[in-house]
């Protein structure tokens, strides 16, 4: 008899608990424990602990003797450390009721509490039970601690339902016959107890709600002489100090660390708070998903999280707060005493910036010109070099990029460079280098292109680029206009040899072409992006070799890739930050940051990591502010109430390592495979991924079986659903849907290898809403049109490459079906060549949710769409009509092609058109299918839906001519009405094998056979392996010698091998 072998390659999903033991971090995901080294973040070894259940805490003693618990199960090591890392398993044993705390007491003993208030003893070594003791109220526990170190010294601190903390001891009981007391009730919370933990040198109790809370409750003992420690808790006095408001969802977790409170919660939020109710540091982690588990090292001086986004990441637990330093002027800076802000003078900073030297330029509303180097002391000595006219009132202030000159532009056109020079013997700080009057009228804009590269934009759009000489004189190189719009002026601006990129006040990009003849009139755009960022503006634009980088008011980082043949600008992506204002980006030690503001704080984003490394309260964003990267030091100076503020921290002590990158913080909906060929002809197999936080991840298992995500796509406004593969010669098209009906194409392209993980170019092609928001009708109830509701999903794509008639002309033509939640298929043909995708059809039938959708091509050359609904039919379409369209129309301009939805679209076929044939296969919805081609024109479906029944059908379609109609039966069916627990949401059909998947977390390998002589279908049950991801919402499978390599994704992603035996 054939065998089948499970091997889990990897898994991602919520980290349930993370613990500093030695030098190691263990963490529980899913049924494994993962061990890493805290200094390097190196991962060292797994061990799978539980199959189909998760690791919910562990628990070790002083002897290095380690316990970990999961669900009803327990399990002890031994850990061993003296050549290398090895955990020795004693014993593993299940008990009758949910376990919610254990801990080590002496002669290796366990106790352990249990979800309905009872405490047993057991030995650590056999798993035998030795005693159990019930509490006297019978609640349902959420969280629980114990504290002590012998049985006779046990506490029980029992967070119940009832929004109670119970304190009991086993002990307290005469005899154990009857229920054991509670010795204190502690009531003040307003919903359920999460987690209650107990620091005995401060003799504070912490407790964590359902009310979003942090209390904390204090503990008066009454030592006396002879007393045992049940009786001092039995008389002592527990008192609520004070409650702690700073989360805004559940909290999960707390511990105390000294006089330090850490909690975490659903939030993503970790707080750190001292025992007097202050919050002393916050950070927003783990990409806006919930904090499952914490964990601190006092002797490491680190905090270590995991999430529901399966990353690990280390915080600081004490640091020097940095506090920003307010740099004052003397009150006889400007020969008379300086006044108050509220006076009727000018003489306060209007714009700032900070030198190489590290002292800082100011600018003020009178037109001083202010120099500040730094004292020992942290003050500032200010000193004014310069005062003209011509600065008051308006002034711009740029420093170039190696923050030896600076630049002013006026009022009335005149530009002003000053050079910073430190050893100048008469005093001076700054020595004016040139004077140029630039234009005429005011100067809207100044921006430095290179050290030595100026660009001036005066008024109507007119661009000026000035070179700086010698002998205090600046040359006018090229001259450039902005295309009329009502704000013409640029807000960035960078040089790249010979192109020049402009980002204007009403969030365009211009590309320039600098030419070599400077007796060459004005020169125009060469390519524009209109309004790419919004109306609000373009914030910063950087050169990073041959990538380009933009930040705009509406909150998008832009990627573009400089196409030098064809002088012009390809635009990938972007991605939707977490900051209201990105401002700048900068490429250091920890990868690319986004420096930006949200709300009245300064940022620093990791996009490398999608997280916050820094917060500084500033104020906001409408303000004068400059910043420097040296090293790890990071310095900030700002302006605030009309003064200027510097900030100066290390960030090597603020940002810590992060041990594992988390993956989706929410439920991945569909997972496809990419087969992608770099310019070395080698194949690469890369792992797209969808999730309901509106990303789409392009990632690559690593050799230590962990996705690295290479690339996060992150532009669609609504949950993504559903992706489409569609592969061409040298790239692959990737459709995607989800909510909002919002449709995008994507092009994806292996630009380089390094270090054998592939560089992959991911370019959005073009973008489709059902219901355009740039033709929104003002006054709707006027049109006699169909509106479409804006509420409609995309459930599900197919996508299939046709062959054209005129391929030089439109290239490759995608066919592409998608089924809707408003019951319609809808029928898209997408042409490569110019990126066009047209609307070809929409029908209904089901008058229901449509869940999956197919595409079939029969021996006739004949394409069928199948569809599955809410209703358990499966119907079959004929797209002969939309086909000869798509293959031999005419191309069509792109304003026609993405088009509304709405009946008076002449392309699109009429409502009426129906199905040739459908079949009622379930009693309720059709959640998973796959399909085979057996002989001829039979096909095998399979079928899996909410009723829990797993259907094999054996479909002939009878498809004639093309003026023929096409016709199908069903000619053999099997049912199963009990596959699985729940329903069914993944199935993959291969040889005699078929795999299944359920949200009952169940992979299960069937048999089926299939004799067409004798008419007969059947299937049988071979092997089930229970995954330890929650909610599966479907299946990816692939090949691979004798073995089948199946990816399972819900809340999380797990990838386990398939190994058959020999003959099977």
């Amino acid at each position: 008899m054939s065998t089948v072998i499970y091997k889990p390659r990897f898994i991602i999903t919520d980290v349930t608990t993370v613990k500093f033991i030695g030098q190691w971090i263990f963490a529980g995901i899913g049924g494994c424990v993962y061990v890493f080294e805290t200094q390097s973040g190196k991962f060292i070894t797994k061990e799978e602990i539980f199959e189909g259940r998760r690791v919910h805490n562990i628990f070790v003693d002083k002897k290095q003797n380690i316990a970990i618990i999961g669900g009803k199960m327990v399990q002890t090591f031994k850990l061993e450390t003296e050549d290398n890392f090895k955990l020795s398993s004693f014993a593993a044993w299940a008990i009758d009721d949910w376990i919610q705390y254990l801990h080590w007491l002496d002669c290796d003993n366990i106790a352990i509490v249990t979800a309905h208030n009872v405490v047993s003893l057991w030995n650590s070594r056999t798993g035998e039970k030795v005693k159990e003791i019930f509490c006297e109220v019978k609640s349902i526990l959420y969280c629980a601690l114990l504290n002590g170190s012998s049985w006779n010294e046990l506490l029980v601190f029992a967070g119940t339902v009832f929004q109670q903390i119970l304190v009991w001891a086993p002990t307290s009981l005469e005899t154990e016959t009857v229920a054991s007391p509670v010795l204190h009730t502690l009531k003040g919370h307003d919903g359920v107890i999460f987690s209650v933990s107990y620091d005995a040198a401060s003799q504070y109790i912490c407790s964590t709600s359902d009310d979003r809370s942090v209390r904390l409750w204090s503990v008066d003992l009454q030592l006396s002489d002879g007393s045992n420690r049940v009786t001092q808790w039995k008389e002592a006095k527990i008192t609520l100090l004070r409650s702690m408001y700073g989360h805004t969802a559940r909290v999960w977790r707390n511990i105390m660390v000294d006089d330090v409170i850490i909690s975490v919660g659903e939030d993503s939020c970790l707080c750190v708070w001292s025992v007097d109710g202050s919050l002393q540091k916050y950070w927003k982690t783990h990409q806006g998903a919930s904090v499952w588990s914490v964990d601190c090292s006092k002797e490491k001086n680190l905090i270590v999280t995991g999430g529901a986004d399966g990353g690990i990441s280390l915080w600081p637990l004490h640091t020097d707060r940095a506090v920003p330093n307010l740099l004052a002027f003397h009150e006889h800076l400007y020969g008379q005493e300086f006044t108050s802000v509220k006076g009727h003078n000018q003489n306060f900073p209007r714009r700032i910036g900070l030198t190489s030297k590290n002292n800082i330029v100011a600018i003020t509303g009178n037109g001083c010109l202010l120099y500040c180097t730094l004292l020992d002391s942290g003050q500032g000595n200010w000193k004014v070099i310069h005062q003209d006219e011509k600065l008051a009132s308006y002034c711009l202030l740029e420093m170039s990029p190696c923050r030896q000159y600076v630049a002013l532009g006026s009022m009335d056109g005149y530009i002003l460079v000053f050079k910073e020079d430190c050893s100048s013997v008469q005093g001076k700080y700054l020595i004016l280098s040139d004077e140029e009057k630039a234009v005429t009228g005011r100067i809207f804009s100044l921006r430095w292109l290179s050290s030595d590269n100026l660009l001036s934009c005066g008024p109507h759009g007119l661009l000026e680029m000035w070179k700086l000489g010698f002998s205090h004189q600046m040359k006018k190189v090229a001259e450039f206009e902005l295309p009329r719009s009502k704000e013409q002026w640029i807000s960035a601006a960078a040089l790249r040899e010979k192109f020049l990129v402009c980002g204007d006040r009403n969030g365009s990009i211009h590309l320039f072409e600098v030419s070599d003849d400077q007796s060459c009139s004005v020169q125009f755009p060469s390519q524009s992006f209109y309004k790419i960022h919004g109306h609000l503006g373009v914030s910063s634009l950087t050169w990073y070799g041959n990538y380009l980088y933009s930040t705009g008011r509406d909150g998008a980082l832009r990627c573009y890739m400089m196409l030098e043949n064809e002088s012009r600008l390809e635009c990938l992506n972007a991605d939707k930050l977490q900051i209201d204002w990105p401002a700048a980006t900068s490429l250091s030690a920890f990868g690319l940051l986004v420096l930006g503001f949200r709300a009245v704080n300064f940022v620093v984003w990791s996009h490398t990591e999608r997280r916050t490394l820094l917060t500084v309260p500033c104020g906001g964003g409408h303000r004068s502010w400059d910043w420097i990267f040296e090293g790890h030091t990071f310095r900030l100076i700002y302006l605030k109430d009309k003064m200027v503020h510097m900030y100066t921290c290390m960030m090597d002590e603020f940002v810590k390592p992060v041990i594992q990158n988390g993956f989706h913080s929410k439920h991945i909906t569909c997972v496809r495979q990419v087969l992608l060929k770099d310019k070395a002809n080698i194949n690469h197999s890369l792992l797209l991924s969808a999730s309901e936080d509106t990303t789409i991840r392009l990632a690559v298992i690593s050799h230590s079986n962990v996705p690295q995500t290479l690339t996060v796509l992150q532009s669609h406004i609504s949950s993504v659903r559903t992706l489409a593969v569609c592969q061409l010669h040298d790239s692959v098209l990737v459709f995607s849907g989800g909510g909002r009906a919002q449709l995008k194409v994507w092009k994806l392209v292996i630009h380089a290898t390094q270090e054998f993980i592939p560089i992959v170019k991911c370019q959005e092609l073009t973008s489709h809403m059902l219901r355009d928001p740039s033709k929104r009708n003002k006054k709707p109830w006027l049109s006699v049109e169909r509106t479409v509701d804006p509420e409609t999903r995309y459930m599900d794509l197919c996508a299939v490459a046709l062959q054209l008639r005129d391929t030089d002309q439109r290239g490759t033509a995608v066919l592409l079906a998608a089924g809707c939640s408003d019951g319609f298929l809808r029928i898209f043909g997408f042409y490569t060549l110019c990126s066009e995708l047209r609307l070809l059809g929409k029908y209904s039938f089901h008058d229901r949710c449509i869940l999956k959708v197919s595409l079939i091509q029969t021996e006739n050359f004949r394409h069928i769409a199948l569809t599955m609904a809410t209703d358990g039919k499966v119907a079959l379409w004929d797209l002969t009509t939309c086909v000869e369209e798509l293959v031999g129309s005419e191309h069509s301009n792109s304003s026609s092609a993405v088009s509304a939805d709405n009946g008076n679209n002449g392309q699109v076929v009429a409502d009426s058109h129906r199905p040739f044939s459908f079949v009622k296969i379930h009693q309720s919805g059709i959640n998973s299918f796959d399909w085979l081609q057996l002989q001829g024109d039979k096909y095998l479906l399979a079928t899996g839906g909410d009723d829990r029944a797993l259907v094999l059908s054996l479909i002939q379609i009878i498809s004639p001519t093309l003026q023929e109609n096409m016709q199908a039966e069903v000619v053999l069916q099997w049912r199963d009405n009990c596959a699985h627990a729940s329903q069914i949401t993944g199935l993959k059909l291969g040889n005699n094998v078929l795999i299944s998947v359920a949200i009952d977390q169940r992979i299960t390998v069937w048999n089926w056979n299939c004799n067409l002589d004798g008419h007969t279908l059947s299937a049988s049950v071979k092997t089930r392996y229970c995954s330890a991801v929650a909610d599966i919402q479907g299946l990816l499978t692939w090949n691979s010698s004798s073995c089948i390599t199946a990816c399972v994704h819900g809340k999380g992603m797990e990838i386990v091998t398939i190994q058959f035996s020999e003959g099977s």
